[in-house]
């Protein structure tokens, strides 16, 4: 069962839900409600600026499922390889 993400509700606006998210590492908040950015000066900057919580979430999910992919190729090769290799070992043994 998903969760939905519009129910989570703000750390500090627990009547608001989360809704944008902050991308950036080094900021000192990440994720915010509407209220949250009502406390900034430029509000429509801070809308423009940060991503919606889904969409940012579904671009994430896309892109570790397409590192996942392309790392499981390269365990394929690692497991041929080091078959290869045992099968080398043991006709030397």
């Amino acid at each position: 069962m998903q969760f939905p993400i519009a129910l989570i509700p703000c750390p500090q606006h627990p009547h608001s839900s989360l809704s944008r998210v902050n991308p950036d590492p080094q900021a000192s908040q990440h994720i915010f409600c509407p209220e949250c950015l009502l406390e900034y000066d430029n509000v429509v900057l801070m809308y423009r600026k940060f991503p919606i919580l889904e969409d940012f979430l579904a671009g994430t999910a896309a892109s570790f499922q397409k590192d996942r992919a392309s790392s499981g190729s390269s365990n394929t090769l690692k497991n041929a390889s080091f078959e290869f290799l045992s099968q080398k070992e043991e006709k030397q043994a």
